[in-house]
């Protein structure tokens, strides 16, 4: 029997830096507040650390099914601090198999190399 999830796993990306001119206490914050949060969640699968284009640390969250995902960052949105958006650390979301993404991201390349 493989270890391999029986699904091909959705991700969703966490910008580990702090934007320029923001809070970076707060955005650290944030992130390990969505971190937590992932682990705790049914359907979590687990993290890698990568880089992004721009070689910035990034993390990346595993799931098992798009919903799972989609129930992650809902359930995040209201636990961050409130200067700190969940879309200044949430990057690319998606599936690891191309054709079964919701839609087409001109910037695959990017995607493929953070994922």
């Amino acid at each position: 029997m493989s270890d391999e999830p029986r699904r091909p796993p959705f991700y969703a990306i966490l910008y580990l830096e702090a934007g320029e001119g923001m809070d970076a206490g707060l955005y650290s914050e944030a992130v390990s507040t969505m971190a937590s949060a992932a682990m705790m969640k049914p359907g979590f699968l687990g993290f890698s650390a990568d880089e992004d284009a721009d070689g910035g640390p990034v993390r990346v969250t595993y799931w098992e099914t798009h919903a799972d995902l989609k129930a992650w960052i809902s359930s995040v949105s209201d636990l961050l601090p409130y200067r700190i958006k969940i879309e200044d650390c949430l990057g690319p979301t998606g599936c690891l198999w191309p054709w079964l993404d919701e839609t087409v991201n001109e910037d695959i390349e990017r995607i493929r190399r953070v994922a």
